[in-house]
């Protein structure tokens, strides 16, 4: 670990992470445990908030990276997107085990970067591609087989840019009856509907997103990463139809966040610092904060 982790507030705790990881994503497990994702190897680390200390649930991956990531109860099952290599990971938090490398999509232009999950499956959105990928899992949470996965395109009402970063954060809604997904280039908020596969922009009256990531939803209050150092907090109806602008919340801590937990009245922040050079020994952390 770094010596050189930025100074917190008084309401800010710095979680440091290993030196060069460049961590992109994050899941909250059981108890004050979290997972983070590296954008550089593949490798997860699982730490406990309260102590600040963590491991490596899994090593360096040859040929992998993980961006987003959702943990289920159920099972223990991790679930991490693979980035460019256009698949899906599921690992056992118990042991670290890979349990099944499902591949989404062979298309070149396929950029898997976040998950969540619903009681019946296992979500992914694409920020280079305008489609989400739906893997099933069975009633215990378990994968269904035979292991496959469903492209679903996403319709004329999403604004798909080529060649830009389109959908990236993705959070399931009222226990998985539809998604939210941010448009990061064009700081758009959508609603999907997993049943018929409808695509809804939400009216945030007027504001937009620009530059966001990850995703975290508390009741109706939406939190959006942004690496602008800020994350957004937006209040939705309980239709999800209408969102409002409440603000954002800052910390001197934040280095270009990516992904955001809320739990237990807490914020817990990926800082994954695209502006500084990734070398070895640049220091990555995450900040945990109380918001209410």
């Amino acid at each position: 670990m770094s010596s050189t982790l930025p100074k917190p507030g008084s309401t800010d705790v710095i979680v440091p992470l290993p030196d060069g990881f460049r961590p992109v994503g994050i899941a909250h497990g059981r108890g004050t445990t979290a997972y983070v994702g590296s954008s550089a190897s593949g490798a997860i680390y699982a730490v406990d908030l309260g102590t600040r200390r963590g491991d490596l649930l899994v090593a360096e991956q040859r040929r992998q990276v993980t961006h987003g990531l959702a943990y289920d109860a159920r099972t223990g099952y991790l679930f991490a997107a693979g980035g460019a290599t256009g698949n899906g990971l599921v690992l056992d938090t118990r042991t670290g085990e890979l349990l099944q490398d499902v591949q989404l999509t062979t298309d070149p232009a396929g950029l898997v970067l976040d998950v969540t999950l619903t009681a019946e499956a296992a979500w992914f959105s694409d920020g280079g591609r305008p489609c989400l990928y739906r893997v099933a899992l069975g009633p215990d949470g378990r994968l269904a087989m035979p292991v496959r996965s469903a492209e679903h395109r996403l319709g004329a009402a999403y604004a798909f840019v080529e060649g830009d970063l389109n959908a990236s954060g993705i959070v399931a809604v009222a226990g998985g009856q539809s998604l939210l997904i941010v448009h990061t280039a064009l700081g758009l908020l959508y609603r999907f509907d997993p049943s018929s596969g409808a695509v809804t922009p939400i009216d945030l009256g007027g504001a937009t997103l620009p530059d966001s990531s990850g995703l975290a939803l508390d009741g109706t209050t939406l939190y959006v990463a942004n690496f602008n150092n800020q994350v957004f907090v937006v209040e939705l109806d309980p239709a999800m139809v209408n969102g409002t602008m409440q603000g954002s919340v800052t910390s001197r801590t934040f280095d270009n966040p990516s992904a955001v937990v809320a739990n237990d009245n807490q914020l817990c922040v990926v800082n994954a610092r695209v502006a500084t050079d990734p070398l070895p020994t640049t220091p990555y952390w995450l900040t945990s904060l109380r918001f209410r």
